[in-house]
């Protein structure tokens, strides 16, 4: 429905293959999703079929190896294209709220705004792009399990302590 016009014929057939090849893992198929429409935004058929080919390209050379680890690197990869649209400010934020716990825990906008230090529109863009989703309740929010142990096993900072300091700062109202 992004597309002025018809898509490419091979587009439905691509996504297919996608689904099929991604097992409708839904993570996976959300990252893929909210990637594919920043690619596609401007409606331009062939840089979305390119796209979309090599996702399945990529995915097939993953899971034809055989291991679990494998297909796991597929979810990773899946996750890398999703964070690496971060801007900085954004991608600290994401690895700041590693802290909390994920699904289904959920977290209050005034708990990212208090633990990230960063405005709404940090919130916002992690909504968009998957990597944070709407929970129930106003304003509530979750952090998928394995995006956590993304951030965990992706985490480089130093500044871990300074994080749980703002986490406990938050919680325990001092």
């Amino acid at each position: 429905q992004h597309f002025s016009g018809q898509p490419p014929p091979d587009l439905r057939e691509i996504s297919r293959s996608l689904v099929n090849t991604y097992d409708c893992l839904p993570l996976w198929l959300q990252l893929i999703g909210r990637h594919m429409r920043r690619v596609g935004y401007d409606g331009q058929h062939t840089r979305v079929s390119e796209t979309l080919k090599r996702l399945i390209a990529n995915a097939r050379l993953r899971l034809d190896l055989g291991s679990e680890a494998q297909a796991l690197s597929s979810l990773r990869a899946c996750i890398d294209l999703s964070v690496g649209a971060l801007d900085a400010q954004t991608r600290q934020a994401l690895h700041d709220i590693a802290t909390l716990a994920p699904k289904p825990n959920s977290f209050s906008r005034e708990a990212f705004l208090a633990i990230t230090r960063c405005d709404v529109e940090c919130l916002y863009d992690l909504v968009d792009v998957g990597l944070i989703s709407g929970a129930q309740g106003r304003d509530r929010y979750a952090l998928h399990a394995s995006i956590r142990d993304y951030l965990t096993i992706t985490d480089t900072s130093a500044d871990r302590d300074e994080r749980l300091h703002r986490l406990i700062e938050y919680y325990c109202g001092i």
